[in-house]
């Protein structure tokens, strides 16, 4: 949303970022609390998304993603175009990877075509890029994820990550993240800092 209204900024990165919340908070262990509460109170998992699309019904009337839009594809009226470069952590426990997707196909963001995978998952919705392509020009958005040694594998349903091995303050701290966002900002290029696929070995406990 920052982006899209500001008329000083012509770039940005976001890192572990997700939307909607209907997606995000069965997946979510800080909201497993509240959803256990909800849980108990409505037994069936239709009842319960039934209620999550009443509250973002709700929520979409302030919902920051209803920006998006505005953000490279169609700015609003004294903004200018922007260009985004997502990052999301496979193993997240606080904020899922799908999130990011979500977003990231609201941007019409491409990703390079070795970018991490869930075990046999098919990505889809975005322009793939080789991995040796270098990225430039306002509106061209690309989004990365990266696995970290260690973590445990994410579950298939709709449960979020292992809080153990929970990557989400990781993302930003990797060297080849801080090296992909260095390059972006101070030379307006977007490259795979991996040559391949982005797995880290980060020490999850630094």
């Amino acid at each position: 949303m920052y982006l899209a209204v500001s008329t000083d900024v012509r770039s940005g990165v976001a890192t572990v970022p997700g939307g909607p919340f209907g997606l995000l908070l069965p997946r979510s262990g800080d909201f497993a609390l509240l959803y256990d509460v909800i849980r108990t109170r409505y037994a069936s998992p239709v009842d319960r998304i039934s209620l999550m699309a009443v509250l973002m019904e709700l929520w979409c009337r302030m919902d920051p993603s209803s920006y998006m839009h505005a953000v490279s594809a169609d700015p609003l009226p004294g903004t200018s175009a922007k260009t985004i470069l997502i990052n999301y952590g496979i193993g997240d426990a606080q904020v899922t990877w799908l999130g990011a997707h979500t977003i990231a196909r609201s941007l019409g963001a491409s990703m390079f075509a070795s970018n991490v995978r869930v075990g046999n998952e098919t990505l889809s919705g975005f322009p793939f890029l080789p991995d040796d392509a270098v990225v430039t020009g306002t509106g061209n958005n690309v989004i990365m994820g990266i696995a970290f040694d260690g973590t445990l594998p994410v579950p298939f349903i709709n449960i979020p990550a292992a809080a153990s091995t929970d990557v989400h303050g990781k993302v930003h701290k990797t060297p080849q993240s801080v090296s992909q966002r260095a390059q972006f900002f101070w030379q307006g290029q977007i490259v795979n800092p991996c040559g391949g696929p982005c797995i880290s070995n980060f020490t999850l406990s630094t």
